[in-house]
């Protein structure tokens, strides 16, 4: 399993990500910023170890509604485990 893989699946969850931002626009309309979310792919294809990278939305929901939803998440079951930053880049509507 690849970085292109890997984005595919995260494109085809994008309503499931956009929706996490939605959320935290209703308590701050203007809210923008980039989380980076680390996680492990195991050989089942289940998602580990998801945590925060890097985060630059202040006192957002947003980064603990990511984890939440890429803890659900499960790939293609990969040869061996896969570690995976991915960033996520958020801006007002």
């Amino acid at each position: 399993m690849g970085p292109h893989e890997v984005a595919e699946y995260v494109k085809r969850h994008l309503p499931q990500v956009k929706a996490c931002h939605q959320r935290a626009l209703e308590t701050n309309p203007k809210l923008s910023g980039k989380v980076v979310i680390h996680w492990t792919i195991d050989a089942h294809g289940a998602t580990r170890n998801v945590g925060v990278e890097s985060n630059t939305m202040e006192a957002s929901s947003t980064p603990a509604c990511l984890q939440t939803l890429i803890k659900k998440w499960r790939f293609v079951k990969p040869c061996r485990n896969v570690e995976v930053s991915f960033p996520f880049v958020f801006q007002p509507l």
